[in-house]
């Protein structure tokens, strides 16, 4: 019987900004698991899909049974809220959020410094040619 959680989990994640390993690490998954849930090689756990469908407030018929994405699109033509609600409390993965936020500040930071950089090498190419 066809099941749509491979959609619905790629949907919640990319819905919601996340990489693969920032949507396993709220529901405390290895790293590459989301990737095989997502290509349809394996299932999550019934446990697994109980904490995604509570932490984004689905009912696991409609995570398991219909492809939310669609539904998403249905609701937003009946002019109603969105059907996958904002997500609750991280519990207990602050740390892990605020690792991933940290990361990323850094990286921006870099890159911005990189720019500069690159961008002063342009004007003194530019003075020398």
């Amino acid at each position: 019987m066809k099941n749509f959680i491979d959609l619905n989990i790629k949907y919640l994640y990319e819905k919601n900004k996340l990489t693969q390993n920032e949507f396993g690490a709220l529901f405390e998954l290895n790293n590459g698991v989301i990737g095989t849930y997502v290509r349809g090689k394996t299932n999550p756990q019934v446990e697994t899909m109980q904490k995604i469908c509570n932490h984004f407030n689905l009912t696991l018929d409609d995570f398991v049974n219909k492809n939310l994405r669609t539904l998403h699109i249905e609701n937003a033509w009946n002019d109603t809220t969105d059907y996958v609600k904002e997500p609750v409390a991280l519990r207990g993965n602050e740390a892990i959020m605020q690792k991933t936020i940290d990361t990323q500040e850094q990286m921006i930071e870099m890159l911005q410094a990189e720019v500069r950089r690159l961008k002063g090498n342009q004007d003194y190419n530019s003075k020398t040619a």
